[in-house]
């Protein structure tokens, strides 16, 4: 009878254990970890995007015993490609990937305390702060320079911000052929950097078309190889309304040297537009009515609308675009006549540039569809996933700051602001621990136990967002051969 027993409970077990019972147990114990039944939960709700250590250890470490964990190198290599039939349609997804895990709802379904609100808006402004704070001696950043009370910068300071002579030691190819050094130096040479004083006095602007930063004022395209499709001289994109310091002005005079919170470079002069003053200038970092981007992108106008809707305009993921008054909404839709796209529409302060430089505004409608959202979104582990998931696909293939420019996109729909190069990430993941994990080896339990969902972890130095565990593996949404894509930490 025994023998009888102990049978049905061995093909029981088999029977669960082939419908992926560990899942239910990983469900359990995520359950018991946010209700304190066994692992307390509390510390869960402080100032954190990841949850604390504390949690987020004991439940990983409890999903260990029944995962294990991975042996191989966590490293960028690509691994083996296969193209799988999925629901009829042709997929290509990387090794161990399958089409269950190219949803959201997916990995959200794996994560405990999906909804809690991890931060409210006050503490992240905080956390904001604290992160300046640490970043504040980063050349390449400006963090501590945009937020300054000066009305001008040294001239030695600005050398170091505009400085690219690393550029005449290496050869670059533009279109698979040799850029020559005079080209180089013909680059360099319309920074002006000649002419820069003792003292240069800042101006304050707003951008109004969404452009890429540049390391040098040109458009051209440079790369380290024939082969190689980034551009080395490609630092972000910033987005529409984003207020920055304009400190420079090219030989040519086609282009500002700007500062934002997040970078320095070179922009088109036609891309922003000025601010009467510094007071008009600080009014667009505390709007409190406001749409964000919450698509990968939005498109807003079209040849169907009149000027200055008659562009099609494209606006990426965390773009902030301050809502107008009642009294603006009912001159602009007169203004409209009978286009007024009255219904079902978001009425947005749009920056525009007049044509001495100024700055202006139009009243603009925008749909209520989902890829915009007024005021920021909550930060929570399931939005954190549905906006990173978003990406996925997506060619990300500009510079080494593509994955920093993706994942800042994603934490501003929370208005958590992140730094763009790579050299900052490093720093942030010594200061920033609840938010940021360096995971250089895989096979480090100790380190890998502490990833949760939504987390930020250094992929190759470069940040991913971790998604969770599935199959005793874990995966991350990162940037693959300039595409955004679902992968195992190996």
């Amino acid at each position: 009878m025994k023998r009888s027993i102990l049978g049905i409970c061995l093909l029981l077990t088999i029977f669960l254990t082939s419908c992926r019972y560990t899942d239910f147990l990983h469900e359990f114990i995520r359950e018991n970890a946010v209700s304190g039944n066994g692992i307390s939960g509390s510390s869960i709700t402080g100032a954190s995007v990841t949850g604390a250590a504390t949690t987020g250890q004991a439940v990983e470490s409890t999903k260990a015993a029944i995962d294990g964990k991975g042996e191989s190198d966590f490293s960028a290599s690509q691994g083996a490609v296969r193209t799988d039939i999925v629901s009829g349609s042709g997929v290509s997804v990387s090794e161990d990937v399958d089409a269950r895990m190219l949803t959201a709802e997916y990995w959200i379904g794996k994560t405990y305390a999906k909804d809690q609100i991890l931060q409210d808006h006050k503490k992240i402004q905080s956390a904001n702060q604290n992160r300046m704070d640490a970043l504040h001696e980063d050349t390449d950043s400006g963090y501590a320079d945009f937020y300054s009370s000066e009305s001008e910068m040294t001239g030695s300071r600005l050398h170091v911000l505009m400085a690219r002579e690393f550029l005449l030691k290496g050869t670059y190819y533009q279109d698979k052929r040799a850029v020559s050094q005079s080209d180089i130096k013909a680059y360099i040479e319309n920074c002006a950097i000649d002419r820069l004083s003792d003292f240069n006095s800042i101006r304050f602007a707003v951008i109004c078309e969404q452009t890429d930063v540049r390391e040098l004022p040109t458009k051209d395209r440079l790369s380290v190889s024939v082969d190689d499709s980034s551009d080395l001289l490609w630092t972000t994109t910033i987005s529409v309304n984003e207020p920055v310091l304009v400190l420079a002005t090219s030989r040519d005079e086609k282009w500002f040297f700007i500062m934002s919170d997040r970078t320095a470079g070179w922009v088109p002069v036609s891309t922003l537009a000025f601010c009467r003053d510094k007071e008009e200038w600080n009014s667009y970092q505390t709007i409190s009515d406001f749409l964000i981007v919450t698509g990968q992108r939005a498109v807003i106008g079209g040849e169907q609308w009149e000027f200055p809707l008659s562009k099609e305009t494209v606006l990426q993921m965390g773009t902030r675009l301050p809502l107008a008054s009642e009294k603006e909404i009912a001159g602009a839709q007169k203004s409209y006549g009978s286009r007024t796209p009255v219904w079902n529409n978001y009425w947005i302060r749009y920056p525009v540039r007049r044509e001495d430089g100024s700055l202006s505004y139009e009243i603009l409608p925008v749909p209520m569809d989902e890829n915009v959202h007024c005021g920021y979104l909550e930060l929570t582990r399931s939005q954190i996933l549905q906006q990173a998931m978003r990406w996925q696909g997506h060619f990300m293939g500009q510079g080494e700051n593509a994955a920093g420019t993706m994942v800042g996109c994603i934490m501003d729909c929370f208005g958590v602001r992140m730094p763009v190069k790579n050299s900052a990430w490093q720093k942030l993941a010594s200061t920033d621990k609840d938010l940021v994990k360096d995971v250089p080896d895989a096979s480090n339990v100790s380190v890998t136990n502490q990833l949760v969902p939504g987390m930020i972890a250094l992929y190759d130095q470069a940040p991913a967002i971790y998604l969770g565990v599935d199959s005793q593996k874990k995966y991350v949404l990162c940037i693959q051969n300039h595409i955004v894509v679902v992968k195992t930490l190996k």
